[in-house]
This record gives structure tokens, C-alpha cells and sequence, in this order.
């Protein structure tokens, strides 16, 4: 499969592309006086961006979430994925995560070609075009063992809460008959992934009950307790007026 990466500015426009990832929260050597001259394909601006604890939690996610996506890209026959990063001017941060994603991917056996669409911007340059496999300075590769990688993107989003049995031992044996773990660790995997789908559909009722009484709360509506307080309260209004009715005036 050809994956074809794109870097860009979002100040200069969006980019057209099956994902889109904003890098805006990244930390921004612009703001660095000494790396503002230089792109994100320089090493020392490179190692500014990759080096921080968010960029190395975010790109852990994003590593996972690439395998996941390529995986079930390839099962389809598709041929190619596009995949843009943005950063405000296009020139450091989504740069260096290029890069860095190219190297990587092309070490798993991808074809690749990272584009930088803004990079130069401001120069007479051409944006350069990097063909598989990248060779630029790049931070070394955040790679993480491949049970780490599917816990990351199964425990991304509330998918796990709506698993059901048969998906659980679907999951276990693709694992185990594909060799990305054994038997053993499949269990354990899916065992772990199990409870942690309890407790997200735990946590999803209790979110979705908070939010429905903070809307009942709003609209002044009467909770269930409140009209069944009332139903008593005319229950003993009916029993004291008929107990009046039966006084010695209506017999």
C-alpha cells in the first residue's frame, strides 16, 4: 500500500486527505528564536517538537491508530491512504511528525512519500517530495510492542463498551492464528479487554443518567420520586375527605 503523507499550514488553508491530524497543541518552535529560521526537516527543531512528553504520548496513539487503519485498508484491496498534519504555518511541527511518521512506516514495509506543502513558503524553494525510504533527522522511533499498540486503539474511544461476547472471541483468536501474540497473552489481552469494556458501559451509564437528570433538572420537570410523592400526598387527600364524607353528618 502507498501511503502518501502531507504537511501543512492551516493558516494557509486545509488540506483534502482521508485523515486529518491537528498538531496545533504541540509545542511550536516558532516561539524559539534560534529554531524559528529553520523547518522541522532541521534535526534541532525536530528534536524540539519529538522530544516533548506530549508529542511522544500523542504519537504512541497515532502509531497505533496507523496500524489499525492500514491493516484494515489493506483487507479491502485499497491501494493508497493520505494522510495530512497541520500546524499553524506548515513550516516545523507537522514537518518534523512527518518525517518522523515516514521513516517509521517505511520501516514497516510501506511505501511512502512525505510532501511538505507549505514548508517554504516564504522562499523561492520548492517544497521538497520524500520517496521511501525517508532519510531525514528524525528523532529515534517511538515503537511499541504490538500488544501496546492494540490496547491503545481499542481503549481510545468507548468502542470497548459495546463489544460483545462473540466479538471478544473473535479478537482473541485473529490474534493468537495471526502469531501477534500467543495463546497465553491473546487470554490475558482480551481478559483485560473485557473488564475494561464492563467498566466503560459502567461509566456510560452513569454519564448518560447524570446528563438526563442535569436535562430533567433544566426543563423543571417532575423525577419520578417527585410524582410518586405526589400520588401519596393525594392518596391522603381522597382518604381524608372520604373519612369527613363518613362523619355523623352523613350518616
Amino acid at each position: 500500500m502507498h501511503i502518501a503523507l502531507l504537511s501543512f499550514g492551516f493558516k494557509y488553508g486545509f488540506a483534502e486527505a482521508d485523515y486529518v491530524l491537528d498538531l496545533r497543541f504541540l509545542p511550536n518552535p516558532y516561539w524559539d528564536e534560534k529554531l524559528r529560521p529553520f523547518p522541522g526537516t532541521d534535526a534541532r527543531v525536530a528534536s524540539y517538537v519529538l522530544d516533548h512528553a506530549d508529542t511522544t504520548e500523542f504519537l504512541a496513539f497515532v502509531q497505533a491508530l496507523l496500524i489499525f487503519v492500514c491493516t484494515a485498508c489493506a483487507k479491502t484491496g485499497r491501494k493508497e491512504l493520505r494522510i495530512a498534519l497541520g500546524c499553524t504555518g506548515g513550516r516545523h511541527r507537522s514537518v518534523a511528525i512527518s518525517e518522523h511518521l515516514a521513516t517509521w512506516l517505511g520501516q514497516k514495509g510501506y511505501e511512502v512519500t512525505c510532501q511538505h506543502r507549505d514548508m517554504l513558503r516564504d522562499t523561492n524553494e520548492q517544497p521538497p517530495i520524500s520517496l521511501k525510504p525517508c532519510q531525514s533527522a528524525v528523532h529515534p522511533i517511538l515503537e511499541a510492542p504490538m500488544k501496546e499498540l492494540l490496547k491503545n486503539i481499542m481503549y481510545a474511544g468507548l468502542g470497548a463498551a459495546f463489544l460483545t461476547k462473540e466479538k471478544f472471541e473473535e479478537l482473541q483468536e485473529e490474534l493468537t492464528e495471526k502469531g501477534k501474540m500467543s495463546q497465553e497473552e491473546g487470554k490475558q489481552f482480551v481478559d483485560e479487554l473485557r473488564l475494561k469494556s464492563e467498566r466503560a458501559r459502567e461509566q456510560l451509564d452513569l454519564w448518560v443518567s447524570s446528563r438526563v437528570e442535569e436535562r430533567v433538572r433544566q426543563l423543571n420537570l417532575a423525577t419520578r420520586d417527585e410524582i410518586a410523592d405526589l400520588q401519596r400526598k393525594i392518596d391522603e387527600l381522597h382518604a381524608l375527605l372520604n373519612r369527613d364524607s363518613s362523619g355523623p353528618s352523613g350518616q
